[in-house]
């Protein structure tokens, strides 16, 4: 299964307590994580002893690419807004609101595809 995955782990490691991922088989891929052989970034909290829960998963649609999901979440450089454990489920609310502001023409939109 495709798609976009944010990890929320149980303490912050230095400022960080989130990973977003995204990839073409979402299940492999975390279990990298989870043996710390996935990004550095997972593999530093996995040597630290962190452990982490999938907070949040967005499955890309066949022919959507995943990757272009995952750059438009990380291009708001807060992955807090999209955890449901640090922040009452408002990151829907914030892309939606974002793709509003897209189809009115305030910003180029972003393809998924």
């Amino acid at each position: 299964m495709q798609g976009v995955y944010l990890l929320h782990y149980e303490r912050s490691l230095g400022k960080a307590q989130h990973y977003l991922g995204a990839s073409r088989d979402v299940f492999e891929r975390i279990h990298h994580h989870e043996t710390g052989n996935g990004a550095r970034m997972p593999a530093a909290f996995k040597r630290a002893g962190i452990r982490f829960k999938i907070a949040r998963m967005w499955i890309a649609m066949p022919g959507e690419n995943p990757f272009h999901l995952e750059r438009f979440i990380k291009r708001r450089h807060n992955s807090r807004q999209w955890c449901p454990d640090c922040k009452e489920d408002q990151g829907l609310q914030v892309l939606m609101a974002d793709l509003v502001d897209r189809v009115k023409g305030d910003e180029e939109p972003c393809s998924l595809t």
